[in-house]
């Protein structure tokens, strides 16, 4: 006996979505009973047309997404509209790493940067905590480390926000 077999479907893509591709996927069950169906789009849109199709019905699964890419959106705007909240999250952990990365590698950087006419802040920080500190290094210290953790505050914020919907887009049930 054949093991079961199972595939992801855009019910909302196409011209027609869902009144087509659900009918469809009714057909390739019916020739095909070891398929499972992941039924990916709006779920107010799909359960009617899965309604008319009770085996099918019995062999999906809807994996609700509220976000869709229109016929006529540029791709521009689906980079803006979907791709982009996705990847906000890894864009902001790459951020702060690059921040820790340069304060805590500042000799490296120092180095790297020769003869350039600037020099990062940490640089300027331990060249001057080397010979007596003056107030405005302090203050520039101060400045750092309070930029430091407000940016892993809001990393850290913006991800606990991102992940209330729980499993929303997930593919680890797949």
């Amino acid at each position: 006996m054949p093991s079961k077999v199972r595939i992801a479907l855009d019910a909302m893509g196409g011209d027609v979505g869902a009144a087509v591709v659900i009918p469809g996927a009714a057909i390739s069950l019916h020739r095909h009973r070891e398929i499972e169906f992941l039924l990916v789009g709006d779920r107010a849109k799909i359960e009617p047309e899965l309604e008319k199709h009770p085996a099918l019905k019995a062999a999906s699964k809807i994996i609700h997404t509220d976000v869709a890419v229109a016929m006529h959106d540029k791709p521009s705007q689906a980079l803006r509209r979907v791709l982009l909240p996705l990847l906000s999250p890894a864009i902001l952990a790459s951020v702060a790493l690059v921040l820790a990365d340069t304060v805590d590698n500042f000799v490296t950087v120092r180095y790297l940067s020769g003869a350039a006419d600037t020099e990062p802040l940490s640089v300027k920080i331990y060249s001057a905590a080397r010979s007596a500190p003056t107030p405005a290094v302090n203050a520039a210290a101060t400045v750092m480390l309070v930029a430091t953790l407000l940016v892993i505050s809001l990393g850290w914020i913006v991800y606990k926000r991102l992940n209330q919907g729980g499993d929303a887009g997930s593919f680890v049930d797949l």
